[in-house]
């Protein structure tokens, strides 16, 4: 038996472990089945319920990183591309992962070159805050897509 406190109050019947929580106006609580005796404690069990809601609210409350996928065409104008590099580092500054998917359509994928010119400006652009998965090698096409991921440094 242990007290709210924490304080050891030694082996008790259970009739008289109740009439000590109920003097208290507290719960008795069973800690721990598996010991023999089994070991209860007093406690208040409105309160312990609510911190632990608020312990897992702390836990909970950590961001956990997430994979942002942008998307372009091989024929994206300078201004559009921007656009996309600046969307990219601000997911990577909030710690998010950016995968950057090079679409060709139709005979666009006969000129690889373009693609990976794209790719290259967004490796360039972001080289001070990511670094990419594809460590100096050029990147694959895949079906009709070219891609890249950047992870934050």
């Amino acid at each position: 038996m242990v007290s709210a406190e924490g304080e050891q109050l030694g082996l008790m019947k259970t009739g008289e472990a109740i009439a000590l929580a109920r003097e208290q106006n507290k719960d008795l609580i069973e800690v721990a089945d598996k010991t023999n005796p089994p070991v209860c404690k007093i406690i208040d069990l409105g309160k312990y319920k609510f911190q632990e809601r608020q312990k897992a609210k702390k836990v909970g409350g950590q961001k956990k990183s997430e994979t942002k996928q942008l998307t372009t065409g091989v024929n994206i104008g300078t201004y559009d591309l921007e656009i996309r590099l600046n969307q990219a580092r601000k997911f990577l500054g909030d710690k998010d992962r950016v995968k950057l998917i090079v679409r060709f359509k139709g005979r666009e994928v006969t000129h690889p070159e373009v693609g990976e010119e794209k790719i290259n400006i967004f490796i360039k652009g972001l080289e001070d805050i990511a670094k990419n998965d594809l460590d100096g090698k050029p990147p694959r096409i895949i079906g009709k897509t070219m891609n890249v991921t950047f992870i934050p440094k």
